[in-house]
């Protein structure tokens, strides 16, 4: 069983938008959150995914979320790890170039665009089909 993140991890987004969050999300291919800086678009979006979608769908499967830089990456997955009280590597993975801390049952994986490019576009992607990917710091 994954951790969860402790009770104020999710006080920054109220019950009614988390519902809101995970139903757009179940009911529709791509889904734009739109939040101003620290708001928790890449800290919490993606552990209510995780947690929400698992309790929703009641099946487990892994989420995914890229990142525009290694740095952001690296900092983001150490941050999510802190607030599920997990350990690096484990619930909460990371993976940046040639650098991955990720075990198979890991269930939410933090990644560079490339990682995910590569993901998405190899073979292996079928093998372990992600609940979601989740893109952030989009320079739009």
């Amino acid at each position: 069983m994954a951790e969860r993140p402790s009770p104020q991890a999710y006080d920054a987004i109220s019950p009614k938008l988390q519902l809101k969050i995970l139903e757009a999300v179940s009911l529709n291919r791509v889904t734009i959150i739109v939040g101003p800086t620290g708001s928790g678009k890449s800290t919490l979006i993606p552990s209510l995914l995780l947690d929400g979608l698992t309790r929703h769908t009641k099946t487990s499967r892994p989420v995914m979320c890229s990142q525009p830089r290694r740095l952001a990456v690296l900092a983001i997955a150490k941050r999510v790890a802190s607030d599920r009280k997990a350990k690096i590597g484990h619930t909460v993975g990371f993976h940046v170039g040639n650098q991955k801390m990720s075990l198979p049952g890991t269930s939410l994986t933090f990644v560079t665009a490339g990682i995910l490019l590569e993901e998405l576009t190899s073979s292996r992607w079928t093998t372990r089909s992600y609940q979601n990917y989740v893109r952030t710091g989009c320079p739009c």
